[in-house]
């Protein structure tokens, strides 16, 4: 899969205080110096730019880096304090389409609190979401720097891929149930980013729950479980199953849209790929 260049969702307008997020949102922005952020992507974002002195605020979630604990918290990730957040007195809240309670949100509008939206779908609209924040916060060159390096991971991975078959990967978010990675997701644009094919990408769901058989049947070549809800018994079933087919990965480095996807980009082709050096 090739990267290529990147358009920020966000564009300075002539005055330079307005920009568009990426729900297609005008948002006027003064000048920042303490942000809210409301999923621990963003906040991995703010530190991964080197801002974090400006970050009054973050979810219970948000827990990389460590020093992202000690943050002061405003609840969980769908359910936002409000008025926690409107009393650490923000000038900006960077918010996400992928959990947040859209309510939540327009209440914090009505404070008349700028709220910046992302809404990444793939690695490449992680970066773009790395450019719009870097911008809207003005360390533009930061952001881009990290997004270079992305860019250069993922094309390297690209290029080491060309001609390789492709092997059948099922990911498991769970195991008990078992939730799968099935087309639209994080995990499925990274496997195929990794020279992989989703045994699932045909499914009507982005995460379907499927049974031991259902994934049998699917002949997977590797089996990918993510470490965010593993049982024992199931975990123990998935391996006589597969044998030595199955690998435990980080879940943030998979599904959490923010700089340490690549990470996950270099594990899955780490595991795809092992006589890559």
């Amino acid at each position: 899969m090739k990267v290529f260049a990147l358009i920020p969702l966000i564009l300075c307008l002539s005055n330079g205080k307005i920009f568009i997020d990426e729900l297609g949102n005008e948002v006027r922005v003064e000048k920042v110096e303490r942000i809210v952020s409301l999923a621990p992507n963003i906040t991995e974002i703010i530190f991964a730019l080197g801002i974090e002195e400006k970050l009054v605020g973050v979810t219970e979630f948000c827990d990389y880096p460590e020093e992202a604990k000690k943050k002061e918290k405003i609840g969980g990730f769908i359910n936002p304090n409000v008025e926690k957040i409107i009393s650490l007195r923000p000038d900006l809240v960077i918010a996400t389409k992928d959990g947040n309670d859209p309510v939540a949100i327009e209440r914090i509008k009505n404070f008349k609190i700028p709220v910046f939206v992302i809404y990444p779908m793939d690695f490449e609209g992680v970066m773009r979401t790395i450019l719009s924040i870097s911008e809207i916060l003005g360390v533009k060159e930061k952001g881009n720097i990290l997004v270079k390096e992305m860019k250069r991971v993922a094309e390297e991975i690209d290029m080491k891929i060309k001609g390789r078959k492709k092997k059948r990967v099922l990911l498991l978010y769970e195991t008990s149930p078992m939730i799968a990675s099935g087309p639209g997701t994080l995990a499925d644009n990274l496997i195929k980013m990794a020279g992989g094919e989703n045994v699932l990408s045909d499914s009507p769901l982005r995460y379907p729950k499927i049974n031991l058989e259902t994934a049998i049947s699917r002949k997977p070549d590797v089996v990918i479980i993510t470490e965010m809800k593993v049982g024992s018994e199931s975990l123990k079933g998935i391996k006589e199953a597969f044998g030595g087919k199955v690998f435990l990965v980080k879940g943030d480095l998979i599904n959490r849209a923010g700089p340490r996807l690549i990470y996950g980009l270099e594990e899955i082709f780490k595991i795809l790929h092992p006589d890559e050096e």
